[in-house]
């Protein structure tokens, strides 16, 4: 067994008991192909909140919807989205809890967040899906908190 050491102390020694998670390229994979259907049902679902009036009422085409519509979701999650995920990640996850999960080795504790996280997607992503095609706006942001908690 060897000793991980990072900034600010040692690790605990890394037992094995848990896959590492440096190079899981299928988890990465899977978890991609998971967000890629969140990602669209969060367009289709906050994009049809805000432009929904709009385009109904024939003051804006469809196409100019759809192209705003996709231009502003991705300003807002590139521009404000480190601010939101700051806010919802106190108290849910220390992640430089040196006890825990600094290095990424200690005691095979990150397979466990990694898998609880993938799980947290897998969950918000199939109710939005549900919310979606059931046309029913929700909030994109309680989905993941909800998943996660």
């Amino acid at each position: 067994n060897e000793v991980i050491a990072f900034e600010g102390g040692t690790c605990a020694y890394y037992n094995e008991e848990y896959p590492k998670q440096k190079g899981n390229v299928a988890l990465l994979a899977f978890a991609a192909v998971i967000a890629s259907l969140m990602c669209f049902c969060i367009g289709g679902n906050d994009s049809a909140n805000s432009w929904a009036s709009s385009v109904g009422s024939g003051a804006v085409p469809l196409a100019t919807g759809v192209m705003l519509g996709g231009l502003f979701e991705w300003l807002g999650a590139t521009l404000l989205g480190y601010g939101v995920s700051t806010t919802i990640q106190k108290g849910v996850a220390d992640t430089n809890d040196p006890n825990c999960w600094a290095c990424g080795y200690c005691d095979s504790n990150m397979a466990v967040y990694a898998l609880g996280m993938l799980a947290a997607l897998i969950g918000a992503a199939l109710f939005l899906t549900l919310a979606t095609f059931s046309k029913m706006p929700v909030s994109t942001t309680h989905a993941i908190v909800g998943g996660v908690v």
